[in-house]
């Protein structure tokens, strides 16, 4: 049986909806393991053995900012090309689709631009809030700083609006992302250098992002249920919508694939049934 182990149980069921976007016939198992570390060791252990266990094993990573962590890249393994799956799910096709379907403004794709503008510009300013944090989490990679310690909770303390978003408390924030030791400087330098060359919103921290996405549309939703709504040309009040349902599996149904997942997934069908056939 072809089974693909993930990092955890959300990993789960994001991936379940794309590989059933990628072949919907696909018959497979998943194994959830502990974390990135744990995937990774229990595919070292399958590597070392010699009994056929690691037949059809196949394993999906997040790449976050320490890749594979050393071990070697080779068909059984596919690394995201972006931080985490989150960062797939605030694509900015993800609220197209929301806007179109659930929130009406399908007759009127020039609304929806402009919408999609606005989230964009909002977006890069609550990146700028949490560069400072993702900073220290780049340098600390591969650096003796002990334990890391990530408050998601803490960006809740960046306030968010349909035009911008801005610190409320930088005391709050300064906690987002702490470790034992001080990052090195010259390691804070480099992950300077990182953000200045990449798209921000594939590389912050997920996590980070599906906040601000999900606070976003909120927004969204209160606004054009308002009598004198700033998006949108007439008040909606017939919505089944709500932002409850920015769940990670609705959301990935709408998320763009991320590239190399269908390759590496029906390659690993492939092999799987030349192995056992």
């Amino acid at each position: 049986m072809l089974v693909f182990v993930v990092e955890g149980k959300d990993d789960l069921v994001v991936y379940d909806i794309w590989l059933r976007r990628v072949s919907p016939d696909l018959k497979w198992e998943p194994l959830v393991a502990r974390g990135k570390g744990s995937a990774l060791e229990f595919r070292e252990m399958l590597l070392r053995d010699r009994t056929g266990l690691r037949t059809c094993t196949y394993f999906i990573v997040d790449h976050d900012y320490d890749g594979l962590r050393g071990a070697h890249s080779d068909s059984d393994i596919y690394i995201s090309p972006a931080y985490s799956f989150e960062n797939f799910l605030v694509h900015p096709d993800v609220l197209d689709s929301l806007l179109k379907a659930d929130i009406y403004f399908s007759a009127d794709p020039s609304a929806r631009a402009g919408v999609i503008d606005k989230y964009l510009a909002a977006m890069n300013d609550f990146v700028a809030c949490v560069l400072p944090a993702s900073f220290v989490l780049h340098g600390a990679v591969g650096r003796a700083v002990g334990g890391v310690n990530i408050w998601d909770a803490a960006v809740s303390s960046i306030n968010i609006s349909l035009d911008t978003a801005v610190v409320r408390d930088a005391e709050r924030l300064e906690r987002l992302v702490r470790t034992e030791n001080p990052v090195p400087a010259e390691a804070i330098e480099e992950a300077r250098d990182f953000f200045s060359s990449i798209n921000s919103r594939e590389w912050i921290r997920g996590k980070f992002l599906y906040h601000f996405f999900k606070v976003w549309v909120h927004l969204v939703y209160n606004d054009v249920r308002s009598a004198r709504p700033t998006l949108h040309h007439e008040q909606v009040t017939d919505m089944a919508f709500t932002p409850a349902s920015l769940d990670y599996r609705s959301l990935a149904a709408r998320a763009p694939l991320p590239a190399g997942l269908a390759e590496f997934v029906l390659a690993s069908d492939r092999e799987c049934r030349a192995n056992c056939s």
